[in-house]
């Protein structure tokens, strides 16, 4: 479930969807990057496999990248089911959809906050400073994952235009 929720807490999505010939529903997990994240890719799959056996692979795909882009990318995709996946999905999506929770949070580690730079942030060199977007999210949820990130790092972040900064030694607000 902790392995699940790690990959699936940034880019990952737990998706609930008719598999096999009686199109029975079934749990799944997707992750799907830019093909110039192809390591990246692999080092996430490695660890989701070292507590859910699965022989599904990683495939090349076309696809879109964002919400309002119509351009096709080459992307890399993972995916699979399995009948585990239903607790983490319980977790991160309670009422259908997905949301941060301090349930969620609690079972996270530094892994996950990692996962989550790396797959919604980006370092302003200029600034010292990292910048997740999380705008899919309440304010309410940030918070708590500022809140969390804090308790990782014990680097502060602020709410700034439906994303968050944080930097060790100063409060930097955009």
């Amino acid at each position: 479930t902790r392995a699940a929720l790690t990959v699936a807490l940034g880019d990952g999505s737990l998706y609930i969807a008719k598999c096999g010939p009686k199109k029975t529903p079934r749990v799944h997990i997707g992750l799907r990057h830019s093909v110039k994240q192809l390591a990246y890719m692999e080092h996430k799959v490695k660890h989701l496999k070292e507590f859910m056996p699965t022989k599904a692979k990683i495939h090349h795909v076309l696809g879109k990248s964002g919400f309002k882009n119509k351009k096709v990318y080459p992307m890399v995709h993972f995916g699979t089911s399995n009948k585990h996946l239903k607790a983490a999905y319980n977790i991160l999506r309670p009422n259908g959809y997905k949301e941060i929770t301090p349930a969620l949070l609690s079972m996270l580690g530094a892994r996950a906050a990692a996962w989550l730079y790396m797959d919604d942030g980006y370092f302003d060199a200029t600034n010292a400073r990292i910048d997740i977007s999380m705008g899919s999210h309440s304010d309410q949820e940030i918070e708590m994952t500022i809140d969390w990130m804090e308790g990782l790092t014990g680097a502060r972040g602020v709410l700034a235009k439906r994303s968050y900064t944080w930097n060790n030694e100063r409060r930097i607000e955009r």
